[in-house]
């Protein structure tokens, strides 16, 4: 029992003041159902028991503030029976229970006064130098008296996925989950760091009508949502519900999980008429239950651990296993996280395992029913790349990664191969940015012309998730569709650090004015690298960047090329003394209204057509300024007079550069 005490007591200190989990939801809450258990056989409670108490300790160096109200946590239940008996003839409110962190707003005079975790339920932090930057905490309400709305702090899943992409295109661990990254980014000391985060203030409860008699406040739940919301607030989503219609909204809100843009973790009911004689525990108040959902579990056998590279260098190990049906949908893979979840799950090939989906959402490997000790060999080489692989402790010192060291990994790169299909690029339609990094990550694409070769990888492609047998036939469709392509879109899919559509559409300009008929543009670009030629608009940066990349990839270009068919290659002799009217190696700055064409855009894109390059503002490097107005006192037009470069009207433009 003290040992119990203990593990959730260090679980809590981790969560509530610390802000992030040393253990799964599911495990803290069946060791806290153990204890609870222990306690009522034996009659005996620790005095630093959990269940005596809301949180833990709060320890930050943030300013505290006790509470004008206790915050107390909620009795749960995974039980319908049980919900069913506490409702008996009431009706109550149904709503999500957030998976965040709550955070206590208070108002008086109808401006923001604090803002305050939950701490212990007593005492928390506060964080009200963070109100601005967490969307959905109103500055100030149209109430003027003084009240409390209880709410949760969460990232969306969307935000969260883009958050943690960006820490690992910086080279860092990704974030564990939203609800931690949360709980942390509330207590940040620095806003601009807060305003980062995303964080979305989600309204869940007025307090006023629980602890005073005032008419200016609703006498019912559902009242409450709708004072609230009329005070700016976005509120939860919630329910009246009835004995009757129980069974069929509890179904509708489980079901209706997978497509809400915040994480969630159970249900919340509370009765609808607020009766403030029902008072609490000293734990738990009478008025609402949560209800968590009973984990659906599956048993399957561990046939495979395969390693998912990123682009940090961070190998993820995956468990496959044999298929199994999860909440309606058919599951064969769950990340596995790291080294020491894989040890301390003793896993090996065939163990069987139980499957289940964390909030009904995320496959995870709840236990292992068969290992005894671990004996999966983690890998000393890169699965991606060949290169070797080192052991690092994480942030938090309790967990072991592992991570490719190689600098030239593919999966470092995935930037490179995200051209390659772009629709600027080859346009692989049908090929998404977590389509190609699965294909990447699992060894299929190391360089460019690897995608036209996954024929080879079928069977594989088809196991995996959101694959079947359509999809790829609709990918190979789409690869081989891009077989066909421009010099522009070659040129733009190679992936050269700031080369993109700019440099080759003057590239294109030049080739087009300069080459005989015949002279292909994919053969003249190598020859260009070792005599860089007069192109205004890329400079010796940008030519250096070119070099060393085909100093470094010549091989893969080569192979790529054989793979397509460029149609545009050649240059065409058309019987046209186009050179006379080509804009190639001149650039112009357009300012002021324009008449043949139909605006500035659309002259830019004439010019560029041309060989031509358009800037935004008047230099040395300007060769004409096109205004029509050419004897206005503007300031493009001094500057161009003080440099002594041409301005010239639209019309004057037509003669020389018009076909």
């Amino acid at each position: 029992m003290k040992e119990l005490v203990e593990r959730l007591n260090k679980a809590a200190k981790s969560y509530y003041s610390e802000g992030y989990s040393i253990m799964s939801d599911k495990e803290y809450d069946a060791l806290y159902a153990e204890l609870e258990e222990l306690e009522k056989e034996r009659g005996i409670v620790l005095t630093n028991s959990p269940t005596r108490r809301v949180g833990y300790e709060v320890v930050s160096d943030l300013p505290k503030r006790q509470h004008w109200y206790p915050a107390l946590s909620l009795d749960k239940t995974k039980a319908r029976d049980k919900i069913l008996h506490w409702m008996g003839i009431k009706r109550a409110v149904l709503s999500y229970k957030m998976d965040g962190l709550t955070l206590v707003a208070t108002y008086a005079d109808h401006k923001l006064s604090s803002l305050v975790t939950r701490g212990n339920g007593h005492v928390g932090d506060d964080v009200t130098h963070n109100a601005p930057y967490i969307a959905g905490v109103p500055a100030t309400i149209p109430y003027g008296g003084n009240v409390t709305i209880r709410g949760e702090a969460v990232i969306y899943h969307k935000d969260f996925a883009k958050i943690n992409q960006a820490v690992i295109d910086a080279g860092e661990e990704p974030y564990a989950n939203s609800r931690n990254l949360a709980a942390s980014s509330v207590r940040l000391l620095d806003t601009k760091k807060t305003a980062g985060r995303c964080l979305r203030f989600k309204a869940f409860s007025l307090v006023n009508p629980y602890v005073q008699d005032n008419p200016d406040f609703p006498n019912t739940e559902q009242e409450c949502f709708k004072w609230m919301e009329d005070q700016g607030f976005d509120v939860v989503a919630h329910a009246l519900i009835s004995k009757e219609s129980f069974r069929v909204m509890l179904d509708s809100f489980s079901d209706a999980v997978e497509s809400l843009p915040y994480p969630v973790d159970g249900l919340v009911l509370t009765y609808n008429d607020i009766d403030r004689s029902l008072g609490s525990t000293g734990k738990y108040p009478r008025y609402s239950m949560a209800f968590k959902w009973a984990d659906n579990t599956a048993e399957t056998i561990l046939r495979a651990i395969k390693w998912s590279a990123s682009k940090s260098g961070l190998l993820n190990p995956v468990a496959i296993f044999d298929p199994v049906e999860l909440e309606g949908t058919t599951v064969r893979r769950a990340s596995l996280h790291n080294i020491s979840y894989i040890r301390d799950l003793r896993l090996n090939i065939g163990d069987t395992i139980t499957i289940y989906k964390a909030n009904m959402i995320i496959p995870q490997v709840d236990e292992n029913l068969t290992g005894v000790t671990c004996s999966i060999h983690i890998p000393e080489k890169c699965p991606v790349c060949g290169g070797a692989t080192e052991r690092r402790i994480g942030k938090n010192k309790d967990s072991e990664f592992l991570y490719c060291v190689n600098p030239d990994c593919p999966a470092k790169h995935i930037g490179r191969f995200e051209r390659l299909v772009h629709r600027d690029g080859l346009n692989v339609s049908g090929v998404s940015k977590a389509t190609l990094q699965s294909f990447v990550s699992a060894g299929f694409i190391s360089e460019p012309a690897d995608l036209f070769h996954l024929e080879r990888y079928r069977e594989q492609i088809m196991q995996m998730d959101g694959f079947g047998e359509r999809s790829y036939d609709n990918i190979m469709e789409a690869i081989e569709a891009a077989r066909n392509t421009t010099f522009r879109n070659l040129f733009y899919a190679l992936g050269i650090p700031n080369a993109g559509h700019d440099v080759a559409k003057l590239l294109d300009g030049y080739f087009n004015a300069n080459l005989q008929p015949g002279q292909k543009k994919s053969m003249e670009l190598l020859k260009l690298i070792d005599s860089f030629p007069e192109i205004s608009g890329i400079g010796d940066v940008t030519w250096n960047l070119i070099r060393q990349w085909f100093s470094e990839h010549e091989a893969e270009y080569m192979a790529l090329l054989g793979e397509l068919t460029v149609t545009d290659d050649s240059v065409v002799n058309t019987g046209t003394n186009e050179t006379e009217k080509s804009c190639t190696g001149l650039t112009f700055v357009i300012t002021g209204n324009v008449s043949h064409f139909k605006n500035r855009a659309e002259m830019k894109a004439f010019i560029e057509e041309k060989g031509g390059n358009v800037s935004g503002s008047v230099s040395s490097k300007t060769s004409y300024l096109i205004n029509n107005d050419v004897d206005s006192m503007s300031g493009k037009n001094k500057k161009a007079k003080e440099l002594g470069i041409e301005i010239i009207s639209e019309s004057r433009f037509l003669e020389l550069f018009a076909q």
